[in-house]
């Protein structure tokens, strides 16, 4: 007697509609990964682009100086921190910490922008604001934009300095509101001075 072993036509075709189902599931499921991977990198990327840009504003306010700036024509002011001044945000001179230009002192003067809905932070030499040295976006895509000035919580000054104040001061507190990433954040800020 002779006894042929082997698939059949119909084992073989259950066999390989069972792999392709076995496929089609796999792809689905990795490609679902692969999604929500992506999506967590890029909320993470959104994250410490934000903690970056606020960390990188209060090492300046803590490296602050009182510093009586100059103008743009080189004459005196009666300030020596600036906030809604113009297009600027903020302006004050810190200690550079990080930069080894020799030829220059490690004063700079900083400037906080908004340019196109981006936060942009501009250094400069603390005497001359034409000599920029270094430039960056530090957020990009804010919308409402809010800051205030204050020696107390209570107080929300839109300019600094005003009238309520002396010329030679930094606020207390600096109050920053602003949208990004469809989020609203509200930050209390300080140079860390009496």
């Amino acid at each position: 007697m002779n006894v042929k072993s082997g698939f059949s036509l119909i084992e073989i075709l259950v066999a390989l509609l069972a792999g392709a189902l076995v496929s089609l599931m796999s792809y689905e499921y990795f490609k679902d990964t692969s999604a929500i991977k992506n999506k967590i990198i890029a909320k993470i990327d959104l994250d410490a682009s934000q903690m970056i840009a606020i960390n990188t504003l209060r090492l300046d306010l803590m490296q602050s100086v009182s510093y009586q700036m100059k103008d743009l024509n080189g004459k005196l002011t009666n300030s020596v921190f600036m906030g809604n001044s113009g297009e600027n945000i903020m302006k004050f001179v810190a200690m550079a910490t990080n930069d080894h230009l020799n030829k220059f002192s490690n004063l700079r003067r900083v400037i906080y922008k908004l340019e196109n809905n981006s936060l942009v932070r501009t250094t400069t030499l603390a005497n001359n604001e034409n000599f920029i040295i270094d430039k960056r976006i530090l957020l990009n895509d804010l919308s409402n934009v809010d800051i205030t000035f204050g020696n107390t919580l209570n107080q929300n000054l839109s300019q600094w300095p005003s009238s309520n104040n002396t010329i030679f001061t930094y606020p207390k507190f600096i109050f920053l509101r602003f949208e990004y990433n469809n989020q609203e954040f509200a930050l209390i800020l300080s140079n860390f001075r009496e």
